[in-house]
Formats: C-alpha cells, sequence, structure tokens
C-alpha cells in the first residue's frame, strides 16, 4: 500500500492510501519540498504492508464508489472504492470560506502535481485521511465508425473472471433506451435504434459494482463561436501596480462535421431547457471588501467587465463624478478596469443639479483626459456615455445585458470610495434584477428627468 503525506510547516494537511498496487520499491521513499508564501509544504511518499500499524484519528467516516471522472477519484483511467476518514477541523477554512485563496491555489497545485488529487475541487478534503482503492478494471470507449448508434467497448484490463453491463442511451437527460449485457470478450459491442447523445455506463461483477461513467457523450458536431481577440491595448494603473488589458474582439461562428437526424427544432429546445435549468441552479456572486480591499474590488469589477456575452455594461452611481474622496488616481483606475471590455458599449447614470451638473462633468472630464487620450492614441476607444439625472436614487447598481439576459450587481458603496470601508458586491437572482433595471430606466430616465447626455471615447 502506497502512503502519501502532505505537510505544512511540518503539520499534516492531508493524507492519502492507494491500495491495491503491489510492483511499488518497497523500500523506495520520496520527499518533495517547496517554499509557498513563507510556508514550507512537504510531500512524503513510501510503501507500508499494512494500515495496523497506522494511527488515524477521526470525527466521521464515509465510504463509496467513485466513478471514472468524480471530482475525488485520484486516477485517469480507472474508477475506486474510497474510505474517508474525516475531521471537522479546517484551519484554513473560516466560516465556510477560504481566507487566503492565492495560497491555496498553489498548495492545492502541489498537491495535484504529486498525488493526482485535485483539491482546489473537492476542498473539504483537507486534513483529511482517505483510502483509494481502484478496481481492476480499465476501458476504451468509442463510436463505431460505421454506426453512430452503436458503441465500440475495449476491455484494456480486466481483473474479473464474469462482468455484467447495464447501458443506458440518453439523450440529454432523459433515459431513451437500457441494454443489459453479458460480457464474455474483451471487445463487445452495445446498438440502440433511438436517437441517443450520451450514455451511463455501469458494469458489475456479480453485485459488485466496479466501473462506471455517467453522461459520457461522443461528438458528432460542433458549433463554435470563435472569439478572435481583433485588438489589444497594455495600459497602466495609477493607484495600484498592475496593469490592465484593453481588448476588442470579433465573433466567427464555426460547424465541425455532421448534424445529427434530430429535427433542429427539437435540439434547440432541448438545449434551451438545458440552459435555464443550469441558470435557474446557478450560484450567483457573493463578495465582501474589508477596509484597505482596494485591489480585491478591482479584481471583481474587472471581472464583470470583461465578460463577451454582453453587448451594454450599465452602471447606477449617484456621485459617479464626486472623485474628490478616492482622487483623481482612483477615478482613473475605475475607468480603465470598466473600459477594458472595448467592445461594450458603458454608460453611467449619475445623480445630478441643474445650476452645477455641467461645470462637475467638465471637471470629471479633465480629471480622466490624460487617460482617455493616452487610450485614444494607441488606439483604445473607451465610448462611455454619461447621462445625468435629476431623479434622486441612493443604491448603486452594475447591469451586464444583450437581448436576451441580465446580469445584476448591488454595490453597498459607490465606485470612488470602495475599499475604504466595508462593503458588499451582490449578484441578484435575475428576475429580481430585471426589475429593478426595468424600474430604474423607467423612472429614473425619463426625458423630463434627464440633464445631461454626453460621450467620452
Amino acid at each position: 500500500m502506497i502512503k502519501q503525506q502532505i505537510y505544512l510547516d511540518g503539520k499534516e494537511f492531508l493524507c492519502i492510501y492507494h491500495d491495491g498496487f503491489t510492483d511499488y520499491p518497497k523500500n523506495r521513499e520520496l520527499i518533495q519540498t517547496e517554499s509557498l508564501e513563507g510556508t514550507k509544504i512537504e510531500f512524503h511518499e513510501s510503501w507500508i504492508d499494512n494500515l495496523k500499524d497506522e494511527l488515524i484519528t477521526f470525527d466521521n467516516v464515509f465510504t463509496g464508489f467513485l466513478q471514472l471522472n468524480d471530482d475525488k477519484n485520484p486516477y485517469n483511467s480507472f474508477c475506486c472504492q474510497f474510505e474517508e476518514f474525516i475531521i471537522y477541523e479546517k484551519p484554513l477554512i473560516k466560516n465556510e470560506v477560504i481566507e487566503n485563496l492565492n495560497f491555496f491555489k498553489e498548495i492545492t497545485n502541489f498537491i495535484k502535481k504529486w498525488t493526482g488529487l485535485d483539491l482546489y475541487k473537492v476542498p473539504y478534503l483537507m486534513n483529511n485521511i482517505i483510502i483509494f482503492k481502484p478496481t481492476k478494471l480499465q476501458l476504451k470507449i468509442r463510436m463505431d465508425d460505421q454506426n453512430n448508434r452503436k458503441l465500440k467497448i475495449k476491455l484494456l484490463e480486466n481483473g474479473y473472471e464474469e462482468l455484467i453491463g447495464v447501458i443506458k442511451f440518453k439523450n440529454f437527460d432523459i433515459v431513451v433506451d437500457t441494454k443489459i449485457v453479458k460480457i464474455v470478450d474483451s471487445t463487445f459491442y452495445v446498438e440502440s435504434s433511438l436517437e441517443w447523445k450520451a450514455v451511463d455506463i455501469e458494469l458489475f461483477k456479480q453485485e459488485e459494482l466496479v466501473f462506471a461513467t455517467y453522461n459520457s457523450s461522443f461528438i458528432q458536431s460542433v458549433s463554435i463561436d470563435m472569439q478572435f481577440t481583433t485588438n489589444r491595448v497594455i495600459d497602466n494603473l495609477h493607484q495600484s501596480k498592475r496593469t490592465v488589458s484593453f481588448e476588442e474582439y470579433s465573433s466567427q461562428p464555426i460547424d465541425i462535421g455532421e448534424t445529427t437526424n434530430d429535427s433542429n427544432e427539437l435540439i434547440t429546445y432541448q438545449i434551451q431547457e438545458k440552459r435555464l435549468k443550469n441558470h435557474l441552479n446557478s450560484k450567483m456572486t457573493f463578495n465582501f471588501l474589508l477596509k484597505g480591499e482596494y485591489e480585491k474590488g478591482l479584481d471583481i469589477f474587472s471581472e464583470i467587465a470583461k465578460e463577451r456575452d454582453y453587448v451594454e455594461l450599465w452602471i447606477f452611481d449617484p456621485y459617479f463624478l464626486s472623485y474628490e474622496s478616492g482622487g483623481k488616481n482612483r477615478i482613473n483606475d475605475i475607468i480603465k478596469i470598466l473600459g477594458s471590455n472595448l467592445n461594450l458599449k458603458k454608460k453611467i447614470v449619475f445623480e445630478a443639479k441643474h445650476d452645477d451638473t455641467q461645470q462637475k462633468f467638465n471637471d470629471f472630464k479633465a480629471a480622466i483626459n490624460t487617460t482617455v487620450s493616452n487610450l485614444k492614441r494607441k488606439g483604445a476607444l473607451l465610448d462611455f456615455d454619461f447621462i445625468g439625472t435629476n431623479e434622486h436614487f441612493h443604491d448603486r447598481f452594475i447591469f451586464l445585458k444583450n437581448d436576451y439576459k441580465l446580469r445584476s450587481f448591488m454595490l453597498g458603496t459607490s465606485f470612488n470610495s470602495f475599499g475604504e470601508n466595508y462593503s458588499a458586491i451582490i449578484e441578484l437572482e435575475e428576475l429580481n434584477g430585471k426589475y429593478v433595471f426595468e424600474s430604474l430606466k423607467n423612472n429614473i430616465l425619463r426625458k423630463d428627468k434627464l440633464i445631461l447626455n454626453e460621450n467620452i471615447q
């Protein structure tokens, strides 16, 4: 049995046992060490005869079977039985949040390199003890060259005398046909007369599951929306030492391969159905900025602005022009971050008064003039519409919009002061976001409310 241990500054962080490997050199001991952000991380690997002499302390135990592509499965080609000894205390996790995410990413990269386990996908495995026992079965699955409704399955490695296969043919998430086959040869074929897009495959040794893969699909045709970057300009930020990349791109749809016999209407319907289900169950963004987390705020706004599936970026901030508290450096940084996606049409809505709005806007325009001029000289047109309204509003919002989709974010502070105090950036559920967006447009952007509407490129 192979034993692998990960240590952080001498304290065990993870322990993994690989049972069933008999060709490992029993006198071998492997040690690898790196320094990550001042922390010493060590990998130890050695051979043990059995678990009798191992001290295993735990709070709970969980056992099960891992299919071929399960996130917990460290093997590329084998399914496995596993036993997980759970430790509830996780020092790197506070209130269900990993505090130093970059540090954790470096740890997971190190662990994946030496153990095959991707801890980034299953972070709660940290501090646990896991025993993996791979099954003695390796398969190669492909579609038959002559018949796109027939599967060719080849046993590359088989440590069992008799196997039973259960193959479920699926059209999207619906099982349309099931075949049960007794496997006697190393290569066998399974065919369905019905249209299918994916398969679930389970192989049993008597009543024991020894292989499983679910929703395996075989490409018959591919439709790709290729996005080519046609312009890229790099510029420095002012209040941060980082740089920002201004990008312009074009889309080119490409079809590869032959289409299936299904009607296009049915395929479109099923895709739309799946997209809506995924959207309704998607996780929405929630971020909380502490004092001084200016850089974190830049990361969040940059991620929002870089979205390529939208055509408009709307910002509602009553105090957007009031840059005095954050200073010129901050407002120039914000303009660069929000303007980094050159394909987006940017619209900034702010609160205005009749007597001083034009002067405030002229002062604001002068404050960012160097940024705008430098980028224009490099070939990057920011394209911001500034819209002043005399209708009072308080909360700040960001909207990403196209003809059929809307993403909405609520901000706990204005752009000119984020990072100076505690504030949240919360993504709204789509229907709620749509209600807010339409309400703001219909009420504060009425023609009789507008005082200023100017464009800056």
